[in-house]
């Protein structure tokens, strides 16, 4: 995670309990594998990261601007509004 700053979404494969500690420092996570009820998900419910899980996260690149907006994930320049 080297690399990353605190104001970054980022997008991971799965959540990893290694990881934890890490997520902290993020704006929001977003994760292609689980689901709502997995231990992964739940565990950032209860350290209210917020946080999108198995969405359609592979149309996002590396390093591409998102927003992220209760639960919602809109790349920037699909944004009308920022048009």
């Amino acid at each position: 995670m080297e690399g990353l700053i605190d104001t970054d979404i980022i997008v991971v494969d799965t959540i990893e309990p290694g990881q934890y500690r890490h997520y902290r420092r993020f704006k929001a996570l977003v994760s292609r594998g689980g689901g709502l009820l997995s231990h992964g998900a739940t565990l950032l419910r209860e350290m209210a990261i917020p946080s999108a899980i198995n969405p359609n996260a592979g149309q996002f690149k590396s390093g591409q601007q998102v927003r992220f907006d209760n639960g919602i994930i809109q790349a920037i320049e699909d944004d009308p509004s920022t048009q």
